[in-house]
């Protein structure tokens, strides 16, 4: 970054939505420490990358409390940005808190200055969230930012000397020679950089979760794949130390590239009183999906673009309305929710309206989930993805089933099943089936069942559903009759690849229609007699014998599941560090 000339103090300019008219002397003093800070262009160079690098998690702080963001130069002068820095007075990390002040803005503190314990103060959220806390407070007592900056230096009763009561609640103030030397030097900082931070391109950001609990952050790092060394520096707080139950910790995550995305960890860990055993559900090490951009900056997160908060065990509808600032009747309908409803710990609750649609084209439906699940982790009202899958008021989603978030299924586009899904799902429903004769047609197989929307008359008493099976081709032929006893682990997709036939004749031929397979099964199969060398390959979804080109939806772990092996196989063979996946993208899914 090439220098320019030296900014000029002004005789005006604003700071937290006030006017500041500056006197000629004050301006001298503030140029001279102007002047200082641009002395070492490389020392300069050096503190405008590390402003870039931290100043969109402090921006994002500030904003979530409705502090001025004018203030986030403050770290540059109190700490130059190092968390652990500390001062003559004992004085630790980002916003220099003493011990008794950082526990006060509920800072957690172990050990001291040096330890290895857990030491918030150097976490460059919570100290941020802290600081912002501090100075509110105190500007609700003096009315003015000015002073309630100058404060972060003297304390409340230390400023009270300083303050005019006709700049109590001021929207103008003048800024003269006998201003604090503190708030002189601060506003030196803010007219030094604010004109060259934020103008370079970055090949690095930093990410923000929720820490696992229970985790030290040798275990932290393996899990994510990140060397050690290099998430230490950003999360000194940690010590040696394991992440703690008692309340949501803030990690930061070191990231090369712009724009790109860690998983999300699980949920596990947001409920501050339950010792980490909270009934919300997890998500295991191979099933990590990134559904949204989410930012978890303490309880607060974002979700499809839209302001959430976590729930804490044993809070209600009327607690956290509050602490979103919004009424308990607008809580409830932003979120589907009745009066009577308890909440569930750790779960997110919007404090906005959700939206029409989601930013994921479809979601594959897993185990016990429901509805409302489904609307609150992408965002959107529940109505409008019943509306878009031609769902009933009261029907109950099947697990498996490929919901459509973005755009409306066609009517005549029957609903689609993942096969592994299928088998746990229809089973269960003892469905009656009802074929077709078959057709001399040739489909392109997605390695999904599809069926017909039945009908289905709302009556108090249950009815069975009847299932049209559409997949069905001609029997060839010149065959050999096979029968094939299953085995554990088979699918009827691997044994469709085995006879070279496709996964809808062995429907038909075997009358399964969604009803799945059983171990020791016998099915028939009707082998052509000059058996092709290889397994007939499907003309969608695969590619080759050992390649998957990613299709709209889907998910590392769906893919893992259809080729029977391992996620973490495909990462190595695909060389990719994390899950995140492209549509046409090409995957290596034999060894």
């Amino acid at each position: 970054m090439l220098l320019a000339q030296v900014p000029q103090v002004p005789g005006t300019m604003e700071f937290a939505g006030m006017k500041l008219q500056i006197t000629k002397a004050a301006r001298k003093k503030i140029q001279e420490d102007v002047n200082r800070l641009h002395k070492s262009p490389k020392y300069f160079q050096a503190m405008v990358a590390k402003a870039d690098l931290f100043f969109p998690v402090i921006e994002q702080v500030f904003k979530e409390e409705g502090f001025p963001d004018d203030i986030k130069y403050l770290c540059i002068q109190e700490s130059a940005i190092n968390p652990t820095a500390v001062s003559s007075s004992d004085a630790v990390g980002y916003w220099q808190f003493k011990k008794a002040t950082a526990q006060e803005v509920g800072l957690r503190v172990d050990g001291g200055p040096r330890s290895s314990s857990i030491d918030e103060r150097k976490n460059i959220v919570s100290a941020s969230r802290g600081a912002a806390k501090y100075m509110t407070k105190n500007n609700k007592m003096l009315g003015n930012w000015v002073y309630a900056l100058t404060s972060y230096n003297t304390g409340l009763g230390g400023v009270q000397k300083y303050v005019k009561d006709k700049y109590r609640g001021a929207k103008k103030m003048e800024i003269d020679s006998h201003t604090h030397w503190y708030f002189l030097k601060f506003l030196a900082h803010k007219i030094a950089y604010e004109g060259y931070v934020g103008k370079s391109s970055l090949n690095q950001h930093l990410e923000i979760q929720n820490a696992p609990v229970g985790k030290n952050l040798k275990q932290i790092c393996r899990q994510l794949g990140i060397a050690e060394a290099d998430m230490k520096q950003y999360n000194e707080w940690l010590g040696t130390k394991k992440v703690p139950y008692d309340k949501p910790y803030p990690l930061v995550i070191p990231r090369s590239g712009v724009g790109a995305t860690f998983p999300v960890f699980a949920d596990n860990n947001d409920d501050p009183v339950d010792n980490g055993q909270s009934e919300t559900s997890t998500t295991s090490g191979e099933d990590l999906e990134v559904h949204n951009t989410q930012v978890a900056l303490g309880r607060n997160v974002t979700l499809n673009g839209i302001p959430a908060i976590r729930a804490y065990k044993g809070e209600n509808s009327a607690r956290l309305a509050l602490k979103g600032g919004i009424t308990r009747r607008r809580f409830l309908r932003y979120n589907d929710l009745k009066s009577f409803e308890p909440l569930k710990a750790g779960q997110a609750y919007y404090l906005k309206s959700k939206n029409r649609k989601a930013e994921q084209e479809f979601y594959t439906v897993k185990k016990g989930e429901t509805l409302w699940e489904v609307s609150q982790k992408f965002g959107v009202k529940e109505k409008f993805i019943r509306k878009r899958n031609h769902l009933r008021r009261h029907e109950v989603i099947r697990e498996g089933r490929v919901l459509w978030l973005n755009n409306t299924r066609p009517k005549e586009e029957p609903v689609k099943y993942e096969e592994q899904k299928v088998k746990e799902a229809l089973v269960k429903e003892k469905l009656e089936t009802k074929t077709k004769e078959p057709k001399v047609e040739e489909k392109k197989v997605e390695v999904v069942v599809e069926e017909k929307e039945v009908v289905q008359e709302v009556e108090e008493k249950e009815e069975e559903v009847a299932i049209e099976v559409k997949n069905e081709v001609e029997e060839p032929a010149e065959v050999s009759v096979v029968k094939h006893t299953v085995k554990a682990g088979e699918t009827l997709y691997a044994i469709s690849r085995k006879y070279g036939v496709a996964p809808a004749d062995l429907t038909k031929w075997n009358n399964l229609n969604g009803s799945g397979l059983n171990v020791g099964d016998e099915l028939v199969v009707y082998v052509p007699r000059e058996m092709p060398e290889e397994p007939v390959k499907e003309k969608v979804e695969v590619v080759g014998e050992e390649w998957h080109e990613v299709q709209a939806g889907e998910t590392m772990y769906q893919i893992a599941r259809k080729y029977e092996v391992s996620v973490d196989d495909i990462r190595q063979w695909n060389n990719k560090s994390d899950n995140n996946l492209s549509v046409g993208e090409r995957l290596r899914v034999r060894k």
